[in-house]
């Protein structure tokens, strides 16, 4: 049975090859110069006749410019063959969710990180435990190991502590300056563009203040358009007041998901509404009404 898997693993991994070095327009020669390898290894491969290393595997991913995990498993099993909305955002686009079950957290998760993957890019994910492991059991689910990816450098799973309360607090200029900087990263490495998952906790808001951080939200629109960066921020319902998610959300992301549905976002402010003298108040008792409306118009 092993020896029938392995085949079969080698099996995919060289047609993935030939598919995709067609589709640059490369020969085995082009391919294995950019690789470092010798063209005889490359058709060797192809032909399903060779062993590889992991380190040759890497190496020949790279010069397609694909994570390794497209190269070892089924399209099928990837599931990236979806028809896939969730996921469809254009970079520089700023997206919020308000869920109430985990359901519906990860029906937006899962598309957005999916697409990721197809897209080649730098995935960051700031999120609770529980989170990040039911993003790695969803990911396997689809024949996907969140461990590979993060060792080729696509994940990278942080904590809300290592991000937004950094330095024992809140500082919404640090933590643009980290997505600035992540960002950077992320192309330098190779990568097409960075998308950040944000999970947004009670934790995190008690101590940033709900002011801060809806001023802090409505700046990040000055930053991502423009840039190679996608972001998704997930607000659990219950945990919030009306108002704040209002405020926070509604008001501040031009893209919202409500319910695992998207949304086109006619509520949202341009942030100097929201970050100028502190003046603008959000109509009393509007959120319900809102989002009974933005959800009737929903494309989800």
């Amino acid at each position: 049975m092993k020896q029938y898997i392995k085949q079969q693993i080698l099996r995919i991994f060289g047609n993935k090859v030939k598919q995709l070095r067609i589709s640059w327009g490369w020969s085995q020669e082009s391919l294995g110069i950019r690789a470092g390898l010798h063209r005889t290894y490359i058709g060797s491969i192809e032909r399903n006749e060779r062993n590889i290393s992991l380190l040759n595997v890497e190496r020949i991913a790279r010069a397609l410019e694909v994570p390794v995990q497209l190269l070892i498993t089924e399209r099928k099993s990837l599931r990236m063959n979806d028809r896939d909305d969730k996921g469809a955002l254009d970079q520089g686009a700023h997206a919020g969710s308000i869920y109430r079950t985990k359901e519906e957290q990860f029906a937006v998760i899962m598309p957005f990180l999916i697409n990721a993957l197809r897209k080649r890019e730098k995935c960051l994910c700031i999120v609770e435990n529980d989170t990040k492991n039911m993003i790695v059991d969803k990911l396997h689910k689809r024949g996907i190991s969140a461990d590979k990816c993060s060792q080729w450098g696509q994940f990278l799973f942080l904590f809300v502590e290592q991000v937004y309360l950094k330095n024992g607090h809140f500082d919404s200029e640090s933590v643009v300056n980290i997505f600035k900087n992540l960002h950077q990263d992320a192309l330098s490495e190779g990568f097409y563009g960075l998308r950040i998952i944000a999970e947004v906790t009670k934790r995190l808001i008690d101590s940033a203040g709900h002011k801060n951080f809806t001023q802090y939200e409505a700046r990040l629109n000055y930053f991502f358009p423009g840039t190679k960066v996608t972001a998704l921020d997930l607000y659990e319902e219950d945990a919030f007041n009306k108002e704040f998610l209002l405020n926070a959300v509604v008001l501040t992301h031009p893209k919202i998901f409500f319910y695992g549905r998207l949304v086109n976002n006619t509520y949202y402010k341009r942030p100097h509404i929201l970050t100028g003298d502190g003046k603008y108040r959000s109509p009393a008792d509007a959120y319900e009404r809102i989002k009974a409306e933005l959800l009737e118009k929903s494309t989800g």
